[in-house]
């Protein structure tokens, strides 16, 4: 097992990856110093079936009494009268501040559960146990935690560090291909505001990772959190350095709005955020062609999309004014001058976020393998309106 250490402002993270490590929860948290004797396991539905008895029983030989409840599918479990309604059952079954709050799936149910214990009696011991690789390799560490109050997205939330993370790898073996591409796309966020070195890594394992392969996946994985544990370290309320770990989450955040339930899956959605931003990235003359081709290239490679369908554009930019990066009215975007380097931008005009958009929903040189249009192209028609 590797153990991360992750020290945030005082509230220590430690970040726990091995295989076979789900079945050692309730050990794990009294190791990291949890001496309380209740728990409560919030768990989607899938995350529950395959692995639910199993967190049970790991919390039930470490000595813990467990309540269990299974959240509802999907960005439904982000929404405050499922936080309301968790708040109940925990007061009910006489649940105190010395409790375990465990979350038990994706990334969805990751920011439920820190909502959750984060706010209730004012914060409470949480433990995460992330199922899908995207949220292995992003959403389960960092503190992070929020829901969606419409017209906005990840809108309502806070700040509050588990102290376990329990990262088992055994757990990705059940995942689809998509499921894989998906996680795999904040994979490369990482890498593109990061670590060249990983993008690389990236681009030379991407067939195994997409296969599932053990080794591929666990140096994935393990660089990936490394990675995100360095920037929270230097960031722990993320309020600077960590705000470009928002690389494609702009755009991402208002398809997700405007679309759900039936729109992209975030790791899809995320990738055309990444799309988006590299065109814009060339447009405000901040980026080669170069680095915006190797980005899309990959997140082609792995099966994500590139090109934005639909003609939306007013609709698309008006809610990527509900961004939660906006500040005193101007929006700020994450783009990458190159890989392992980017720059929050925050004067971008709406004639180029129009031409960026434009070319995300129409570029055909990922599709057909034509040419990239170059940065001077690019920013003749920016200038065209």
């Amino acid at each position: 097992m590797k153990r991360i250490e992750l020290d945030a402002s005082g509230t220590p993270s430690d970040i726990l990856i091995g295989r076979g490590q789900v079945d050692r929860v309730g050990m794990l948290a009294r190791e990291a110093g949890h001496d309380g004797l209740t728990s409560m396991v919030l768990m989607g539905r899938t995350a529950s079936t395959r692995y639910g008895s199993r967190v049970e029983a790991s919390l039930r030989a470490a000595g813990y009494q467990v309540e269990l409840r299974r959240v509802p599918p999907g960005e439904r479990a982000k929404e405050l009268d499922v936080a309301t309604s968790l708040f109940r059952d925990l007061a009910a079954a006489s649940i105190d501040r010395s409790a375990l709050l465990v979350g038990l799936g994706g990334g969805v149910v990751m920011d439920l559960a820190g909502y959750v214990a984060a706010n209730y009696l004012r914060g409470i011991t949480l433990a995460q146990i992330p199922t899908t690789l995207l949220s292995q390799v992003d959403a389960a560490v960092g503190g992070k935690c929020a829901l969606n109050v419409p017209p906005g997205k990840n809108n309502v939330g806070t700040i509050h560090h588990p102290r376990i993370v329990v990262v088992d790898p055994d757990l990705l073996a059940s995942l689809r291909r998509g499921q894989i591409a998906c996680g795999l796309s904040e994979a490369i966020k990482l890498a593109a505001v990061g670590n060249d070195r990983y993008l690389r890594l990236l681009e030379s394992q991407a067939g195994r990772l997409l296969e599932g392969e053990q080794d591929a996946i666990d140096t994935a994985v393990e660089c990936a959190l490394e990675i995100k544990t360095g920037f929270v370290s230097r960031d722990p309320r993320g309020e600077a350095e960590q705000e470009l770990l928002h690389f494609g989450h702009t755009l991402a955040g208002a398809l997700e709005a405007l679309l759900l339930p039936h729109g992209p899956t975030h790791g899809q959605a995320v990738a055309l955020g990444m799309s988006f931003a590299t065109h814009l990235a060339e447009i405000e003359g901040i980026a080669a062609a170069e680095t915006g081709d190797r980005i899309r290239g990959l997140l082609g490679a792995i099966g994500l999309p590139t090109v934005l369908p639909g003609t939306h554009s007013d609709e698309i930019l008006a809610a990527m004014r509900h961004d939660k990066k906006v500040r005193n009215g101007r929006q700020h975007f994450v783009l990458v001058r190159r890989p392992g380097e980017a720059l929050v931008h925050d004067s971008a005009t709406p004639d180029a976020l129009r031409a960026a958009l434009r070319l995300t929903q129409h570029q055909a040189a990922v599709s057909t393998g034509q040419r990239p249009t170059r940065s001077r192209r690019l920013r003749a028609n920016a200038a065209a309106g």
